[in-house]
């Protein structure tokens, strides 16, 4: 049985790193592929995906199990940016050298790159993709974007973003969460907020909030928050929730992506800048108004044939304008999801398939 270790940002209690964790997992698994992955929580790692996992913070064994690995991937997500942490883009790289340099097989699965603003990021993200085995990202722009780095080696070939894949849990359990929870309402409108804009953004929580109480109001909605990232959202979605005039209801705890997946399913429409809210939407097939906050909501929402409202254009009567609009044409944006979800589902699962090729020295 082959062994690959997965290098990203798990165990941090994001729901979009545990969804794509727990995607890669499932993938390599059924491909009869022995699964361990770097986390801040490994206790909890192991227990929620039925993998092996090692703490971020034991150097020694983190060598060691790398040297023992077949193979060495770069997970999923955005790990090779300097928006977010240029810090981050150092340790992720490095990890990837440090499998080179000890003669392990080495890629990047499901990508997104970008953005890189500075020199020394461009630079170094050139230098750790020019030495891997495999390259797969999870849209056309990140592809470009190592294009004009002078990546021509290995292939760069795009494929989908792991959660693409992911599979809810029961059609039940859905159900099941809104009962405890205590939610019963014709409609139900869920919001996905991240926790950069309490950051000086005052008019833009403004505008959500002037949004959430007029379609809660005229649809007679229940407005549920969903933090994907814990404890930051929560946060932000509390502050959000009090000022509405009918308060909205906020997920108080992480959940298992799975259920987190089940449960949007179960919602009428989503309203998120966290981008895996918006592809957990669309895998479910339900409409989304996505908010533009980084260039990689915009990526993947062309890829389901839906706009995105960049941040610094948002205002009440705008978002409510494109709210109404898509609430209008639900029907067919959810026949236009099951196509476009189907075709990016099958890509990703492909990964896994390229993943055993490398293995086998196939290329």
């Amino acid at each position: 049985m082959y062994n690959v270790f997965l290098v990203g940002y798990y165990g941090f209690a994001n729901t979009g790193d545990e969804a794509i964790l727990a995607s890669i997992s499932d993938i390599l698994r059924n491909a009869d592929i022995r699964v361990t992955a770097l986390s801040a929580d490994p206790y909890n790692t192991e227990k929620d995906y039925g993998i092996e996992a090692l703490s971020r913070n034991r150097s020694l064994e983190i060598i060691d199990k790398i040297g023992k690995a077949d193979l060495v991937l770069a997970g999923g997500g955005g790990l090779f940016q300097d928006s977010t942490s240029q810090r981050s883009l150092f340790y992720y790289a490095g990890l990837m050298l440090l499998a080179k340099a000890l003669g392990r097989k080495t890629g990047f699965y499901g990508q997104g790159v970008g953005p890189l603003q500075r020199s020394l990021s461009r630079s170094i993200v050139q230098f750790v993709a020019k030495r891997m085995d495999m390259i797969t990202v999870r849209d056309s722009a990140s592809r470009d974007d190592l294009i004009s780095l002078g990546v021509n080696s290995p292939p760069i070939l795009v494929s989908a973003d792991p959660v693409f894949a992911l599979n809810p849990s029961s059609p039940d359990r859905g159900e099941q969460i809104l009962e405890e929870l205590g939610v019963a309402s014709e409609h139900l409108i869920g919001i996905a907020p991240r926790h950069l804009i309490s950051q000086g953004r005052g008019e833009l929580q403004e505008a959500i909030v002037r949004s959430l109480d007029y379609i809660s109001e005229r649809w007679k909605a229940h407005i549920i928050f969903i933090p994907m990232h814990f404890p930051y959202d929560e946060e932000l979605c509390q502050r959000l929730s009090s000022r509405l005039r009918h308060k909205g209801l906020v997920l108080n705890r992480f959940y298992h992506p799975r259920d987190l997946m089940r449960l949007i399913g179960s919602l009428d429409l989503v309203i998120g800048m966290r981008l895996h809210s918006l592809i957990m939407a669309g895998v479910m097939g339900v409409p989304s108004v996505g908010l533009g906050y980084d260039p990689k909501v915009g990526r993947i929402l062309s890829q389901l044939e839906l706009e995105v409202l960049p941040l610094q254009d948002i205002n009440a009567d705008k978002l409510l304008e494109k709210i109404f609009a898509t609430w209008d044409n639900k029907e067919e944006i959810k026949r236009k999801l099951r196509d476009k979800v189907s075709i990016l589902r099958d890509r990703a699962l492909e990964d896994g398939k390229r993943v055993l090729e490398i293995l086998e020295n196939k290329r």
